[in-house]
């Protein structure tokens, strides 16, 4: 627990993904593979159920601390957390426990079917036991509020380090379904499957503005029917490949996002066959494009509840066919490609 409760330290003071991976890699090369399991799950929101509610442990709290009450509301009001209150006015433990963070997780959730004075007592017991740290961790596992925002390029990335697989393919075992206490490292990440082709996307090669030099020259760039030229919409470039009927959608910032698109799960109804196809990923609203950090802010959330999907509906313009029937369509030309599509 307490190198899990150090890691949320590290990634709770900074913002960095640089820092934040290096934090990820230096905990996952160094922990068990139940605890580099727990602690993915953990930060990929795959938390244990409340077993505790907070009004509990701050009564819980207060009364182990021994304070004052007036004492204790004022520490409270100083911090503004009861849970970091509870960890920080409770005596520092006379040897900190070493268990791992596996361990605790799975006495946490023995205690789910406990009757309250049972779980008081394995509470108390086990704030005598952890670190002002690790008792935080503690009180935020028990009472299933342990969130912190980890970018799945971040995780995915970190997780391929200490891993040597391909960061893609870590992104779409994540995006699986799966729970830390049935999974395990090794067969979550570093099992081959038949299957691992079928997400990978290609490189992605965007279109680019005219230098400023050559838009004041159009008469001097030669016949218009030598270009293409692609609109710019305030969207963000995808890839939608459809294998075997199965559906991934890949950003040009290696971002898989399949589950925050669920509108996109009837194109394996529309499509017969094999595709991918290159374009950019926009919100249409009342006829009018949404500004690309409403779209942002959508795809950062980790779900798409049909509240979010009415307020920013998503929709695909296509520019490039890559793919049809297992068949790499790109060395034919842009227009050839574009004609299969229709």
């Amino acid at each position: 627990m307490k190198f899990f409760a150090q890691l949320y330290n590290r990634l709770d003071e900074t913002t960095n993904p640089a820092l934040r991976k290096r934090a990820l890699v230096d905990y996952l090369a160094q922990a068990t593979e139940s605890d580099r399991i727990w602690a993915i799950g953990l930060l990929y929101d795959k938390r244990p159920k409340r077993i505790v509610t907070v009004a509990k442990l701050k009564e819980w709290g207060a009364e182990a601390s021994e304070l004052p009450n007036w004492l204790f509301e004022e520490s409270l009001s100083y911090t503004g957390d009861v849970l970091e209150t509870v960890s920080l006015v409770l005596p520092m433990p006379n040897l900190a426990s070493t268990e791992s963070l596996t361990f605790w997780i799975n006495h946490i959730n023995g205690l789910s079917k406990s009757e309250e004075e049972e779980k008081k007592i394995a509470t108390l017991e086990a704030w005598e036991l952890l670190d002002p740290h690790a008792r935080y961790v503690f009180n935020k596992l028990l009472t299933g509020g342990l969130r912190i925002s980890v970018k799945q390029k971040t995780l995915a990335t970190a997780i391929a380090k200490v891993s040597n697989r391909p960061s893609d393919l870590i992104a779409v075992r994540l995006e699986q379904s799966w729970t830390p206490a049935k999974s395990t490292f090794e067969k979550l990440f570093l099992t081959a499957l038949e299957s691992d082709h079928l997400s990978k996307p290609y490189p992605f090669f965007s279109a680019y503005g005219l230098e400023k030099a050559l838009e004041k020259k159009m008469d001097k760039i030669g016949d218009a029917d030598d270009w293409i030229a692609e609109r710019k919409w305030d969207g963000i470039r995808i890839q939608i490949i459809v294998r075997e009927n199965q559906l991934f959608i890949w950003t040009n910032e290696q971002d898989l996002i399949t589950n925050k698109c669920p509108e996109f799960l009837r194109l394996l109804e529309k499509f017969d066959q094999d595709v991918v196809l290159d374009g950019e990923l926009v919100s249409i609203k009342n006829g009018l494009p949404v500004s690309l950090p409403i779209l942002k802010s959508r795809l950062n959330k980790k779900t798409a509840s049909k509240k979010i999907q009415a307020e920013t509906p998503l929709s695909f313009i296509a520019y490039d066919l890559l793919e049809l029937t297992g068949k790499d369509m790109r060395l034919l030309p842009l227009k050839d490609r574009r004609k299969n599509m229709a």
